[in-house]
């Protein structure tokens, strides 16, 4: 008998699943891990079976569950979340009066949503393009199956545009605080450039492999519909963590950022730092903290979940000081464009500012009493626009070569001519 978290070879890759037909407990089932290489699998596999949050937080002496609070605490709760980086959670909104059940449907989003997705195979990262009900459908005939030795696919849709509908019941029915929805005052992702809100459908064993959001933004990712006891496992680090995480994975010979890996859990407990648990259940809303590496391990039945992205001041300082110098260095495209978000939103304290000018000495320093945090953020960001100044501009002793050719020429000279022309008028 083999002992629990040991590796043996077999003939198919399946990580944390047992070799079929043994049994064993559900501890051994967490722990167990089989890896090897085969034609059209090079990618580790994860199974639910036996999971339950008890035994997981059993599984590493540095797991911790992530805490929860209840919606009408959403205020301290986000507050202290924003100043501490540790991941939590809003549980029960779908108890609350204004959930708006009928559109949080697996029906409603075939009928509205779009009608074809991208789909993924976890197995091997393969895409392709279904019908959105051929896909639901056949995820429901799958979901009560274990991942199985000899599975080649597993399905799971992730990123499909959300229906203006469902942004517009969060929006509306006041169910969710407007300080935790995008395009509030405090959030520096401008709507009308960056559109976040995303659905992600799935089943049980599928999974996102560990990654870090885009560019130290904060994500906010809620369970809004389950079949069959449908719920997802979270595995999350606190955002401080990032560089430990990093120095992990490089450790494991793997990289990461753009999904290219799963961790199973004996390497997740193992970890020289915190891991939070958490089991996503109907109505739990997960708050994810900037440049948190975390890992979303489908369970059960189907599962539909919305997600969104904010930028909040401590964020967009890690995006610029942290987490750019690593998209550069290894070719990562930066969706965000950091330092024009810098930009757009000083030009925007900018006017604000501004309008106070307008206003009498007397009115405008009562009003900016009550907008110290505008004040904050304000010379918040003239330092991260310094910084980008500097960056953008040449030393002093460097000289910058021009290349002439009868093209530049010319257009010096037209430039020049309307130079003059302007200084002559």
């Amino acid at each position: 008998m083999q002992k629990a978290g040991t590796r043996e070879k077999i003939s198919d890759p399946l990580c944390n699943c047992l070799a079929e037909p043994r049994t064993a407990t559900p501890i051994d089932q967490l722990n167990h891990v089989v890896e090897v290489d085969v034609h059209y699998d090079t990618h580790l596999r994860l199974s639910t079976a036996g999971w339950t949050l008890e035994e997981l937080l059993r599984q590493g002496k540095r797991f911790l569950p992530v805490k929860r609070f209840p919606l009408k605490s959403a205020k301290k709760t986000i507050i202290n979340f924003d100043e501490t980086g540790v991941p939590c959670i809003i549980y029960d909104l779908h108890r609350h009066a204004n959930w708006p059940e009928h559109y949080f449907q697996a029906s409603w989003l075939k009928k509205h949503g779009p009608k074809e997705i991208s789909v993924r195979n976890v197995y091997n990262l393969a895409d392709r393009t279904m019908l959105l009900d051929d896909f639901i459908e056949q995820s429901r005939r799958t979901a009560s199956k274990s991942a199985s030795l000899k599975d080649k696919e597993s399905l799971y849709s992730k990123d499909v545009k959300c229906p203006e509908l469902w942004e517009g019941q969060l929006r509306e029915a006041e169910l969710i605080p407007s300080f935790l929805l995008p395009g509030d005052d405090e959030d520096l992702l401008p709507p009308q450039h960056v559109d976040t809100f995303k659905c992600h459908i799935g089943i049980g064993d599928t999974f996102t492999r560990c990654h870090q959001d885009l560019c130290a933004s904060s994500g906010h990712d809620l369970m809004c519909y389950t079949e069959g006891n449908g719920s997802s496992f979270w595995f999350m680090t606190q955002g401080k963590d990032a560089p430990k995480a990093l120095r992990y994975l490089e450790d494991l010979k793997r990289e990461n950022g753009h999904e290219d890996h799963a961790l199973t859990v004996q390497q997740l407990a193992k970890a020289p730092f915190t891991i939070y648990v958490a089991e996503q259940k109907l109505g739990d809303l997960v708050l994810i903290p900037p440049r948190s590496c975390h890992q979303v391990v489908n369970f059960g039945g189907l599962t539909i979940k919305t997600s969104w992205s904010r930028m909040v001041m401590k964020g967009l300082e890690a995006a610029y000081y942290h987490e750019l110098p690593m998209y550069r260095r290894v070719c990562w495209p930066e969706k965000y464009r950091v330092k024009s978000l810098i930009y757009l939103n000083l030009l925007k304290r900018r006017e604000a500012l501004a309008s106070l000018t307008s206003k009498s000495k007397d009115q405008a320093s009562v009003m900016l009493q009550k907008n110290k945090q505008l004040l904050r953020s304000t010379e918040q960001l003239l330092k991260l626009f310094g910084s980008v100044l500097l960056e953008e501009s040449p030393p002093r002793n460097r000289q910058l070569l021009a290349v002439y050719n009868q093209v530049t020429e010319s257009l010096s000279r037209l430039k020049a001519n309307q130079i003059l022309e302007y200084d002559n008028s």
